[in-house]
């Protein structure tokens, strides 16, 4: 699996006898081959830019993969936690300035909280 960095990045290319790191900067447009490539393809932190590209076919599908599945599911579950979060929870300004970043918007806020609830009576009625 192959990426290409997006931006001069630095990269570990090894470690000296004192097992310390030994970092190069890599231009941009150099690729890493690594079976975990794809993660380097995907939005961080506060949906910030990735700092590579897929660069070939099976890094390409991983990160498809992801978009549709760990991808949606985080995004469904910040909209929830931010649209049930208490008035007086410390943390609430920092769940919707993540909403703004990854473009969440209220509605998607009340979907996901639909969605929660119907999964949860189904789990209630499926006990019973």
């Amino acid at each position: 699996m192959k990426c290409r960095y997006l931006k001069p990045q630095e990269y570990v290319a090894g470690f000296n006898s004192r097992n310390q790191p030994i970092v190069e900067l890599k231009p941009a447009g150099f690729e890493v081959e690594h079976p975990d490539a794809w993660k380097l393809c995907i939005p961080g932190y506060g949906n910030s830019e990735p700092m590579a590209e897929p660069a070939d076919e099976e890094c390409a599908a991983r990160v498809e993969k992801w978009k549709a599945t760990e991808g949606l599911a985080g995004r469904k579950m910040l909209a929830y936690m931010a649209a049930t979060a208490k008035e007086d929870y410390p943390e609430r300004d920092h769940l919707f300035w993540l909403c703004a970043q990854h473009g969440i918007t209220k509605e998607e806020m009340n979907e996901a909280v639909k969605e929660r609830k119907a999964i949860d009576s189904n789990t209630v009625n499926s006990e019973a």
